[in-house]
């Protein structure tokens, strides 16, 4: 299949302006959500105050955050559980950066397994998420932004038609292709539902536990992001879900 990117934004002009209004709707909605979230939670000192206003950028700022947060997990848990989901889920329906850094905060938060379940279930839920929302009103705004990257995408998933399950298995395991960018173009060029909700659980798994067990050992963290060791294992393990795919192939010269 291929893409006809003028014949698709004819087919989304119509409604584009609608749908922009409506997307701007639902984003202050849940942003709304958020800061009355924040608005409920326990007080703040100025010192505190300060620490969770500043974008960690360094594994000694996300450290403090962790410190702040972690106070009060203890005294209101299922607030921060809360708050936690609702905010990793803002970001990831919406390809907003953040959930890496969330996902490592749940480690230092939550613990190994809960921590890993929480990101798991929400990351695999915002990625859903974000995919309905390209399919149904992001589409326009997908197609107009990025013309270049859905004709790319699309190229690659022809070529692995036949076995698309295992190839998005691989994108989603190895940090080849941005999420964000498998989100809004999945539904675009074709990727049906269930295919894509399960490469997308089965495939964060590896990074999301490497992410986890990194909050765990935070205090001795010394960056932010996939180390080399972990980009080398997520690449070996990426190979391994396209073995299916090259022993179709195989089989099919065989045959010839």
């Amino acid at each position: 299949m291929e893409l006809d990117i003028e014949k698709l934004k004819a087919e989304t002009e119509a409604n584009l302006g609608r749908n922009k209004v409506v997307l701007v709707a639902i984003f202050s909605t849940c942003l709304g959500l958020v800061l009355g979230l924040v608005y409920m939670c326990p007080s703040l000192n100025d010192q505190e105050k300060a620490v969770l206003s500043r974008i960690p950028k360094t594994p000694q700022h996300l450290l403090e955050v962790g410190q702040v947060v972690s106070s009060y997990t203890e005294q209101s848990y299922w607030y921060v559980m809360c708050l936690f989901c609702t905010v990793y889920l803002v970001l990831q329906s919406f390809a907003i950066p953040g959930p890496l850094l969330l996902s490592i905060l749940a480690g230092f938060l939550f613990g190994t397994w809960v921590g890993l379940c929480v990101v798991c279930v929400c990351a695999t839920t915002g990625a859903t998420l974000c995919y309905l929302i390209s399919e149904t009103l992001g589409k326009g705004l997908v197609i107009r932004y990025f013309p270049s990257a859905l004709l790319q995408a699309n190229t690659k998933l022809n070529e692995h038609r036949h076995n698309l399950f295992f190839y998005l298995l691989f994108l989603r395991i190895t940090p080849i292709l941005s999420n964000w960018l498998i989100n809004i173009s999945s539904p675009i060029v074709g990727v049906d539902i269930v295919t894509y909700l399960g490469a997308t659980f089965l495939g964060m798994v590896p990074a999301n536990c490497i992410h986890v067990n990194t909050g765990m050992a935070l205090s001795s963290v010394s960056e932010i992001g996939l180390s080399y060791k972990s980009l080398v294992f997520l690449l070996l393990i990426g190979s391994l879900a396209l073995v299916p795919t090259v022993l179709v192939k195989s089989n099919k010269l065989k045959g010839m």
